[in-house]
């Protein structure tokens, strides 16, 4: 199948920024008139909407039309009829445009050798705690009302390891003294786990975190966030590798999670987690996005996606 990928000119504009996606498998072709797909390589976010629902040739070809975004971009288009894949797709998102497509952040992958090399923890460790949450505060309670029912009734009784920042870490540079620590603290606390608290910190997105738990095939994430939609769900048993916790259930959280592990030994969360990297590294891993925006192109033209 052939793609035409739009250009500069055809947006008129001078020059697209850095981050294209590209569709593995399609073969480019420079002539709109032969083009199976057509597909804008920058993300969304970099556009206005009236430059984005102008596209030169999205009349008549909406559902040829591949486009995608990898930013905090709430903006809602209606049911322009294109294919729009979203790495922050909410519930509200989905529900003003049916066609979207959601897809997993960029995380960095956190296999056992690059744990090891990384915080010197030893691959076959023993699980030190039963939950941990080491990160943000974030603009939304739930972080803290999640850690804070940790220590309440029959969860204090948890072992645990909490860690809560004031500032996001997404915004520390290398050269910062406290950055080391910080990073290392983080993994750290993932691998060391049976379970870690993913509350949600912007409506209906998922944290990076998520991704990076699975990515390490040794504990599971549990997740608070109502509104996310995960992306492949026709692929991916997400029941399976993640629990989840409904918002209104977020002071509540502890007393859930030792009725969890009541019922789920270290065989089962080990199961499982060995299920969510091979997930991560089928179906999520960034090295891999060429291949699956092919795939999942192919397989919205077929209907089956």
């Amino acid at each position: 199948m052939r793609a035409y990928y739009y250009t500069p000119e055809d947006l008129g504009v001078e020059g697209f920024p850095p981050g294209h996606m590209r569709l593995g498998g399609f073969t480019r072709t420079e002539n709109p008139a032969n083009a199976d797909v057509f597909v804008l390589g920058p993300i969304m976010h970099h556009f206005s909407e009236e430059v984005l629902l102008n596209l030169k040739y999205l009349s008549g070809n909406e559902g040829r039309h591949f486009v995608w975004d990898l930013a905090d971009d709430f903006r809602l288009f209606g049911e322009v009829g294109w294919n729009a894949i979203r790495c922050a797709c909410t519930k509200h998102i989905l529900a003003d445009d049916p066609y979207t497509i959601p897809w997993p952040w960029p995380v960095e992958p956190w296999p056992r050798s690059h744990v090891e090399e990384v915080v010197g923890t030893d691959p076959n460790e023993n699980y030190k705690y039963d939950v941990s949450f080491w990160g943000w505060r974030s603009p939304l309670n739930f972080t803290e009302r999640a850690c804070e029912s940790l220590s309440r009734g029959d969860a204090d009784r948890l072992r645990r390891l909490i860690h809560v920042n004031s500032g996001f870490f997404g915004h520390k540079c290398e050269s910062d003294p406290d950055y080391l620590e910080l990073r290392h603290g983080f993994v750290a606390s993932l691998w060391l786990s049976r379970l870690a608290l993913v509350p949600a910190s912007i409506d209906g997105v998922v944290r990076y975190r998520l991704y990076e738990q699975m990515s390490m095939g040794r504990g599971l994430p549990v997740h608070i966030c109502d509104n996310c939609v995960l992306p492949w769900p026709s692929k991916i048993n997400w029941d399976e590798c993640v629990v989840s916790i409904p918002e209104a259930e977020v002071d509540n959280t502890g007393d859930l999670l030792v009725e969890w592990l009541l019922e789920h030994d270290d065989a089962d969360i080990r199961r499982r987690a060995e299920y969510g990297q091979l997930m991560f590294n089928t179906w999520l891993h960034r090295d891999k996005w060429d291949e699956l925006f092919g795939i999942a192109a192919r397989e919205r033209l077929e209907g089956k996606l």
